[in-house]
């Protein structure tokens, strides 16, 4: 977080203002529950990959709109329920567009309606997701099993896109330097050590793993993406204590009995200490 204020579990943001359960934001303020929420979004709700909007809820991917809901991938769009696609428009219901006093009847009891039901306020259901939950960067985030996704709602993908045991190469054949490698690698199929995947290398990555004097990856890229993510810190946040016992810290000789909590979880070798003996130790 960067120049945040006033928000609760907001991760990976900048510059907002009373925002929260947010990740992926920048410039906004008074919004809640968005993700890829970005530059002077104001009053939004429930909103994924929005660009300066404002009084909007329960959207994805709408740009420069005022008062849009349910709708996905519209421009310049103002006061509209149910859309999709529209490049400017205004009292818009399904696509098509009503004088502002229809517009504010047909809605009134489209709310109604929703709300009998039990689905007014919520997200666009899992059930319309092209892919399943594992395709997905909510899998990188927030892993679960197939179970705990199907109980939710979500599809899962048993079967992985891609090739196995095709390879022209095998694991114990790979070059083990790259100055062993020639240009005839990228004719080659090879295969990953973990999943056993057959992957191929482009002109590109070969030409940047000469200019770095790098050997060429044992992984295939979902695999080596994953071993990246482990490296970040996850979006879950753990109850701790201050693990700092040093004398000269206002706390004395006493352990520090500050509590907080923090993305570092208790499992994690690193020493995490509360704000004010962070603060002492570095200053």
């Amino acid at each position: 977080m960067h120049n945040c204020y006033d928000g609760v579990r907001v991760f990976d943001t900048t510059g907002t203002k009373n925002c929260s359960y947010m990740a992926d934001t920048e410039e906004s303020i008074d919004s809640m529950d968005c993700n890829n929420f970005y530059y002077k979004n104001e009053l939004c709700y429930n909103m994924m990959g929005i660009l300066q909007s404002s009084k909007c809820k329960n959207c994805a991917f709408v740009f420069y709109s005022n008062e849009v809901e349910y709708s996905e991938n519209c421009h310049n769009l103002t006061s509209a329920i149910g859309c999709n696609a529209i490049r400017k428009g205004q009292y818009m219901i399904l696509n098509k567009e009503y004088s502002k006093e229809d517009f504010y009847k047909i809605k009134e009891k489209i709310d109604e309606q929703m709300k009998k039901e039990g689905t007014y306020g919520q997200f666009f259901p899992p059930a319309l997701a092209p892919f399943g939950f594992n395709e997905t960067l909510g899998y990188d985030y927030y892993p679960i099993t197939k179970m705990e996704a199907m109980k939710k709602g979500f599809k899962w993908q048993d079967q992985a896109t891609g090739t196995y045991g095709k390879e022209t190469i095998k694991e114990k054949g790979m070059p083990q330097t790259i100055a062993e490698v020639t240009d005839d690698i990228l004719n080659q199929v090879l295969v990953c050590k973990d999943c056993k995947k057959n992957f191929r290398i482009t002109k590109s990555e070969l030409d940047f793993y000469k200019r770095m004097n790098l050997p060429l990856p044992r992984k295939d890229f979902e695999c080596r993406h994953q071993d990246r993510m482990k490296k970040r810190n996850p979006r879950k946040l753990w109850h701790r204590s201050c693990m700092c016992e040093l004398k000269n810290h206002l706390h004395g000789t006493q352990k520090c009995k500050n509590e907080f909590e923090t993305s570092y979880s208790p499992d994690r070798p690193e020493i995490v200490y509360c704000e004010t003996c962070y603060q002492q130790e570095v200053y």
